[in-house]
């Protein structure tokens, strides 16, 4: 499907029969009739056809329903217990070994969640702009974050990561010389 930056991305449609006619679930514009019945033997070039003819006009229905309804303005300032609340509720949603790191920002400490959705790429989570995405091969994950939140425009004066993350797993292991009776 031709995204809106121009790209051609893959794009899940589901064909489904319900109640005697062709329906398609369509995993970025919900459910929609394509207004033909369901036959024995389908057409299926003429499904694919009438399926995407429906997808566009679907589509531009619900932009247009979005266009016309006032949307709210993002928020441009959080306070530190909303920032650490969204990027909790991110960090245990992002379906990738996350970590929350904190950025010193002269006197305040700003969380974001670090991932790695890929082995070629990193993604960070800050609540007042989005996740990040972006080809790295650096492994120094904690440079990689102060360098997005610099882009951010934060004036990044330290960094660390958290050590308890919502889903983190703590790991301990000890090299004894010798057995430990109890």
């Amino acid at each position: 499907m031709l995204n809106a930056d121009g790209v051609r991305r893959s794009h899940t449609i589901a064909l489904i029969s319900w109640q005697g006619q062709w329906w398609c679930r369509d995993e970025s514009f919900g459910v929609f009739a394509l207004g033909c019945p369901v036959e024995a033997q389908p057409d299926r070039r003429r499904l694919n056809t009438k399926a995407e003819t429906m997808l566009e006009k679907h589509a531009k229905m619900l932009i247009r329903a979005a266009m016309a309804t006032p949307q709210p303005a993002p928020p441009t300032e959080m306070s530190s217990e909303q920032r650490i609340r969204e990027v909790a509720v991110a960090a245990r949603m992002i379906p990738f070994p996350t970590t929350i790191f904190w950025v010193k920002c002269g006197s305040r400490e700003l969380p974001v969640a670090f991932f790695r959705p890929t082995a070629r790429q990193i993604a960070v989570y800050e609540p007042l702009h989005g996740t990040c995405l972006a080809e790295c091969s650096s492994r120094d994950d904690a440079k990689v974050v102060s360098l997005v939140a610099s882009r951010l425009g934060y004036h990044v004066d330290a960094i660390h990561a958290e050590h308890t993350s919502p889903r983190g797993t703590l790991v301990a292991s000890a090299d004894l010389p010798h057995a430990v009776s109890q």
